[in-house]
């Protein structure tokens, strides 16, 4: 049946290997969600500081 399919032993064991290597990358993946990059946290701060700056500063020029 499975030559009447086009499927060889050879292609099946071609398949083995990729599910395998496949299994492999994603067990060596950490689990879990990814750290928080501190310079995200360092831009939000500083665009806070701009903001609170422009404020006052729109509060002087008028």
């Amino acid at each position: 049946m499975l030559r009447r399919e086009g499927l060889y032993s050879s292609l099946i064991s071609s398949w083995r290997t990729a599910r395998d290597h496949g299994a492999e990358q994603a067990l060596a993946r950490p689990v879990g969600r990814p750290k928080a990059d501190p310079r995200d946290k360092q831009i939000e701060s500083l665009q806070a500081e701009v903001e609170r700056l422009r404020a006052e500063l729109g509060k002087t020029v008028r």
